[in-house]
């Protein structure tokens, strides 16, 4: 996989997770600029900022819907398939914050990135009640779910995207089938989050801590501008969480051949190892160093700098 262009630097924003107390939502957090809280997740480290559990209490009290508003509805896919277990410990979570229902592919559909299937049909079956399983990409999976009546009882307030086994750090979101199903939504209006567990772990606390950033951006609401697209990386023990950007990640280029038994070549493409460059602020700098990555994604992709080139290549302008 290539490089990834980076945004500007943007500020420390690190939190300590602190369980399901929304602090960042209801201001209970530390007043410190780093914006810290810290964390009864799995290796908590950071002390700055520790929230008492008598305010955290009162966090999710304050945070808590009223009875009578309607539960989100919340469009769980991934790339992995319908039955990988992160796939279902996510729903499973997402259960305690709203309506989940699942649209995912029936095989694993890694690196598919945003491809729908048009030269082919595709088969749909319902596996249980919300539960359903497709046989194509992420992109079908998603585009199935907000077109094709019957599925779904109304629009999602939300599509959550995982939790895949695997990073999707840098470059990766380029060719993630998962980010792919999480921008498909975004695309067609409705904000989305990826989820990626970055090596294998448990998944019951990865899971947890999504529904309680799914619930965040639930309750933070829809902000001026393009629909929101975020992309977390979880390593397997973290002590918090930061905002981030697009990190640089590369790969081993390799093309593998080989012969099968009638005498045919194939190839596998790709090296297995991924190292990353130091970028300040990067999503590839966080997990490195134990935190929860989440990276704002642009659906937007005009590169404004080069308009110039673009207007002396059309021939409207001379040479920049």
């Amino acid at each position: 996989m290539g490089d990834s262009d980076s945004a500007s630097d943007p500020p420390s924003d690190s939190v300590s997770e602190s369980g399901s107390a929304l602090d960042s939502v209801s201001g209970s957090g530390s007043d410190s600029d780093s914006d810290s809280v810290s964390s009864s997740g799995p290796d908590a480290g950071s002390e700055r900022g520790t929230v008492a559990p008598a305010a955290c209490d009162a966090a999710v009290v304050l945070s808590r819907p009223s009875s009578t508003m309607r539960r989100p509805l919340i469009l769980v896919s991934n790339d992995d398939g319908v039955l990988a277990p992160g796939n279902v410990a996510l729903r499973e979570a997402l259960e305690r914050i709203g309506d989940v229902y699942t649209v995912a592919p029936t095989t694993e559909q890694s690196a598919n990135s945003h491809s729908l299937t048009l030269h082919r049909p595709l088969r749909f079956e319902r596996l249980a009640e919300r539960v359903w399983a497709v046989d194509g990409t992420p992109a079908d999976c998603v585009y199935v779910a907000l077109v094709m009546q019957g599925v779904l009882p109304r629009r999602p307030d939300l599509v959550a995207s995982g939790i895949n086994h695997g990073p999707n750090l840098g470059a990766d979101v380029h060719y993630s089938g998962t980010v792919a199903a999480a921008r498909e939504a975004a695309l067609r209006g409705i904000a989305a989050i990826a989820f990626s567990l970055v090596e294998p772990g448990p998944l019951e606390p990865v899971a947890a801590l999504a529904a309680t950033l799914c619930e965040r951006m639930l309750q933070a609401g829809l902000p001026g501008g393009p629909v929101p697209l975020l992309n977390v990386n979880v390593p397997p023990r973290w002590q918090g969480i930061r905002a981030t950007r697009l990190g640089l990640r590369r790969y081993e280029d390799a093309v593998t051949v080989r012969t099968d038994p009638r005498g045919r070549g194939y190839l596998w493409l790709g090296g297995a190892e991924a190292t990353h460059e130091p970028v300040d602020g990067s999503d590839t700098e966080a997990v490195d160093a134990g935190w929860v990555s989440v990276t704002p994604l642009a659906i937007e992709v005009t590169y404004g700098p080069h308009m110039p080139l673009a207007r002396h290549v059309a021939g409207v302008e001379a040479a920049p």
